[in-house]
């Protein structure tokens, strides 16, 4: 049984606090709608709507390619299985020329030549002045050893 849930929350960080809160409390199995006030304003939060629009497509897509995404939402980096945050470091000790990058949320996992675990993560070009973007963006993970799927990396949000 999914249990429908809708939230309003003032800040992107309270809104994410009840996600968990009810997630935990129904075991994964609810369907969450909300109302965050003001509009989406936080890089949480424009992760959120680019998955809440998206999320129907993207499954389409990557099931013709390979495997499905099975979607498995972690906001709090800091709460990460194992394996999720050895991808998350990946991406925070990247080293890509011309940009760092900041793993904001989790969102699933895909079974190919090894695992892909997929994540939004805020992306910091070095320019003058730096610019700020959301990104969507893969970690494959073979014989133990992770490493950033460099065309997976898809601009969802332009910061500033």
């Amino acid at each position: 049984m999914i249990t429908d849930i809708y939230i309003e929350a003032d800040t992107w960080a309270e809104a994410v606090q009840d996600i968990e809160k009810f997630k935990a409390t129904f075991n994964n199995k609810c369907r969450v709608s909300m109302k965050v006030s003001p509009p989406i304003e936080e890089p949480v939060g424009y992760a959120f709507n680019w998955l809440k629009n998206n999320k129907a497509q993207e499954e389409t897509n990557m099931a013709n390619k390979v495997g499905a995404i099975e979607y498995d939402v972690i906001t709090d980096m800091t709460k990460l299985p194992q394996r999720i945050a050895s991808a998350a470091s990946a991406i925070e000790n990247a080293g890509l020329a011309g940009a760092s990058y900041k793993p904001i949320i989790y969102f699933g996992a895909q079974i190919v030549h090894g695992v892909k675990y997929w994540f939004f993560a805020e992306q910091t070009l070095i320019t003058n002045p730096p610019q700020k973007r959301i990104v969507k963006m893969a970690v494959i993970e073979v014989q133990g050893k992770f490493e950033i799927v460099k065309d997976s990396i898809k601009v969802i949000h332009n910061i500033e």
